[in-house]
């Protein structure tokens, strides 16, 4: 695909375009025939590492349809276990808290502050994985929000 298709700038314009059509995701879903597989423009679009480029179109879609990475295809595979690793990277980048923690339940909320319970989903982590990511989130809690 990538050798018959010289730039991909007019479908990274499509795409950019085609966003905001409410149809979009249905549209990226549709079952098709690539070569003897049956598979969806979506899982096929996660497994071509020039799709995977920053800031580019997996990012976007991953951006405007959060949970689409989740997706299964007509063969029952999850598009995001089966994306390329720049692919991949592109799909966390647009979905977790700063790129590395997938969000849980809410621990704490105040006037000023959202503590959640998040899950550090990089390779390279140490320890259980699992992290309150209270720093950045907001402001610090003033003893007036305690009280």
């Amino acid at each position: 695909e990538e050798g018959n298709i010289k730039s991909y700038e007019s479908m990274k314009r499509f795409i950019d375009a085609a966003l905001s059509d409410p149809h979009i995701e249905q549209m990226l879903l549709q079952p098709y025939t690539a070569g003897s597989n049956l598979t969806t423009a979506w899982h096929r679009m996660v497994t071509l590492e020039s799709m995977g480029s920053d800031n580019g179109i997996v990012f976007k879609i991953a951006r405007v349809f959060r949970n689409i990475h989740k997706r299964k295809d007509p063969q029952g595979r999850i598009a995001y276990n089966i994306a390329d690793a720049k692919c991949k990277n592109q799909i966390n980048l647009a979905t977790l808290f700063c790129g590395k923690y997938r969000l849980g339940e809410k621990l704490h909320q105040s006037r000023t502050c959202m503590v959640f319970l998040a899950e550090r989903t990089n390779e390279n982590r140490r320890g259980s994985g699992r992290d309150i990511a209270a720093d950045k989130i907001a402001t610090a809690v003033t003893k007036k929000n305690i009280d």
